[in-house]
């Protein structure tokens, strides 16, 4: 059956009033009273926090603020749509809110404060900056009325300056009315010792004013500190246990920053939303980037979530796959390129604009032992190449995919992607009757290969209609567009139950030009 578009495609509009926040420490020594503390004894800090401690002797940096004895302001330059002030909490005692107060100009989403603290460390005896040796920050917060829980940092030496140094890091304060501990981990930063400063911001999906986060402190620890303190952003159990029959994906092409230059933090704040609601069990990507993916891994993603997946060449795009590893035991998994030798990275089919590469995955179930395979892929764009010409390098690359599949046996074998051709255009056909079994595959050594797998958008018993096939924003719904480039296919014994796409917007910035596709399997019964 089919349902009425409008019903099914749900439009995800976020008006996003962020709110950013906080600290830097003050430039001024405190003497007695201050609110900096070296602290030594990591035991009476796991039990102040209701956590096991770590090793004693371990030495890191506590920024206390219900010993601060001065106003807010003391803390703070460069506020932007917000206001800090000091508080009392009746579990943390006295605490820093930092509030957002509704923009003049609605277009200005993401309010900020800095927090300098680099001066205060020559005072308690170090030289060493707070991150050397320390790169993980944990803040113990609060969130009230906050709707979009994206909370981020950037690491900088200085308030107001374009240093060399600027790292800028998010996580999420977990859901629930309590307080939470969230980490940061500045690792990977080039001299994580000479951040100074934190432009501290939080963002909600609300333009009212009111949103605000309460802090009671900062830490600054090593790995293993942070790893006892900071708390998983993970799925509860109530959501890791669904019926083990069934199989959520996602498939989503995210466009390239160089394509869609929405800020990272709106369209992250979107697509989060989006795996909150659907939960997929594995999901997809391309058009991955760098700093998309740096955006998937700490924020899109729980930490119910595993990955894998290499870039097409140093530094590029990647495919990769997410899985929920509180259900799946990874059992392989890799990238090949899609080319005459796919062992070696960045090769390409002669005549294809760019290396392409498919990424893959062999899961079991480790409830009930399930295994299947899921592969990701996109294949190459017309671009400097006529339609024939295009045809010819996606057929190549797709019996790269069907030579591949091969090794996969009887399992079910699940396939999506940003594919770039429409089934019913010129070429198209050809390339889709490869996929769908009614061709085959002859290589150049004259071996013939072969696979069937069923079109979850065609099989599905809810599925989309006619008018609304496009997995492309342009013309999406009004029929000019013609049907999907992004395609989830599956093995004919699993049972497609439903299929869905997404148009996501907020404030007239799209999260990408295409649309996720959402499709839910059912695994046949197992024997026995």
């Amino acid at each position: 059956m089919q349902p009425n578009g409008s019903a099914r495609y749900r439009t995800i509009f976020a008006a996003c009033a962020v709110l950013c926040m906080i600290m830097a420490f003050f430039a001024s020594c405190m003497g007695n009273g201050g609110i900096i503390a070296w602290e030594t004894d990591i035991q009476d800090a796991g039990e102040e926090y209701g956590t096991e401690s770590a090793d004693a002797g371990l030495e890191g940096i506590v920024i206390d603020f219900s010993s601060f004895e001065e106003e807010a302001g003391a803390l703070f330059s460069d506020a932007n749509h917000c206001v800090s002030g000091f508080c009392e909490d009746g579990d943390e005692g006295r605490v820093l809110f930092l509030e957002s107060s509704r923009p003049d100009d609605p277009s200005r989403v993401s309010p900020y404060v800095f927090f300098s603290f680099a001066d205060q460390f020559g005072t308690n005896g170090s030289e060493a900056g707070a991150l050397d040796g320390r790169p993980f920050v944990v803040i113990r917060v609060k969130a009230e009325n906050v709707h979009d829980r994206l909370f981020s940092l950037l690491g900088i030496s200085a308030p107001g300056r374009r240093a060399a140094v600027r790292s800028e890091l998010s996580d999420r304060i977990p859901d629930g009315d309590g307080w939470h501990n969230i980490c940061f981990d500045f690792t990977d930063t080039a001299a994580p010792g000479d951040i100074g400063s934190f432009r501290i911001r939080f963002e909600n999906m609300s333009e009212n004013s009111g949103e605000r986060v309460l802090i009671s402190e900062i830490r600054f620890c090593t790995e293993k500190e942070a790893s006892e303190l900071a708390e998983p952003d993970a799925y509860p159990s109530d959501v890791q246990d669904i019926d083990g029959s069934s199989l959520r994906i996602l498939q989503f092409n995210v466009q390239t920053e160089s394509g869609n230059m929405a800020p990272f933090s709106e369209k992250a704040l979107l697509f989060r939303r989006l795996v909150d609601e659907t939960v997929p069990d594995v999901a997809g990507m391309q058009e991955v980037t760098p700093e998309w993916r740096r955006w998937l891994d700490d924020y899109v993603f729980n930490d119910s979530y595993g990955s894998v997946g290499e870039p097409r060449s140093d530094g590029d795009e990647a495919n990769p796959v997410y899985y929920r590893k509180d259900r799946f035991e990874l059992v392989e998994s890799g990238t090949f390129w899609l080319s005459g030798t796919p062992d070696r990275a960045g090769s390409y089919t002669e005549g294809a604009n760019c290396p392409r590469i498919c990424t893959w995955v062999l899961l079991k179930d480790i409830r009930n032992g399930t295994e299947f395979a899921y592969l990701t892929t996109h294949l190459d764009h017309n671009g400097k190449n006529d339609q024939d010409t295009a045809t010819q390098i996606r057929r190549k690359q797709i019996g790269e995919i069907i030579k591949f599949a091969g090794r996969f046996g009887g399992i079910p074998v699940f396939l999506s992607g940003d594919l770039n051709f429409r089934s019913d255009s010129p070429g198209g056909s050809a390339l889709y009757s490869l996929l769908t079994g009614k061709t085959s595959f002859t290589d150049t050594d004259g071996k013939e290969y072969a696979i069937e797998l069923s079109d979850s958008r065609i099989s599905a018993g809810i599925t989309v209609d006619a008018g609304h096939s496009s997995t492309m924003v342009g013309g999406y719904g009004s029929g000019q567009s013609g049907g999907p480039i992004d395609y989830v296919f599956c093995s004919p014994s699993v049972e497609a139950v439903s299929y869905e796409t997404f148009l996501i917007t907020e404030k007239g910035i799209w999260i990408s030009d295409h649309l996720p596709v959402f499709a839910v399997y059912r695994f046949p019964e197992q024997a026995g």
